[in-house]
């Protein structure tokens, strides 16, 4: 019969612990994801209700490649900017973070879906 001491009982219980925490942890990751396709999904419908479809087919991939510049554009000045400055900040013209975020998803979907077309 294998008896444990106390310290390794201990060590076992605090590997179980760290299990658990680990799926929890994967839990509210796997929510959080949930959560910001969800958003993005009702973004590119809204957005789609409100321009269009020709404004994406008319240019096809190439032109998702150059709104997602633009994007990538204003992350920077959002982002790196401030902080290579020291002053902070979070928002240009109203917009947050968040947003330009979403957009950058949102056009990494629609440019998947143009490159899909082309197969």
């Amino acid at each position: 019969m294998l008896v444990k001491s106390r310290g390794e009982v201990g060590a076992v219980t605090g590997g179980f612990e760290e299990l658990k925490s680990k799926k929890d942890d994967n839990a509210s990751f796997e929510q959080d994801v949930d959560a910001v396709v969800k958003e993005v999904k009702e973004l590119l419908l809204r957005k789609r209700d409100d321009y269009g479809t020709e404004n994406i087919s008319r240019f096809g991939e190439l032109g998702v490649v150059i709104r997602l510049s633009d994007k990538l554009d204003r992350l920077v000045n959002l982002v790196v900017k401030p902080k290579l400055s020291g002053k902070g900040g979070n928002a240009v013209n109203n917009e947050p973070i968040d947003d330009t975020w979403l957009d950058i998803i949102g056009y990494g979907i629609l440019g998947l879906l143009q490159h899909r077309q082309l197969r």
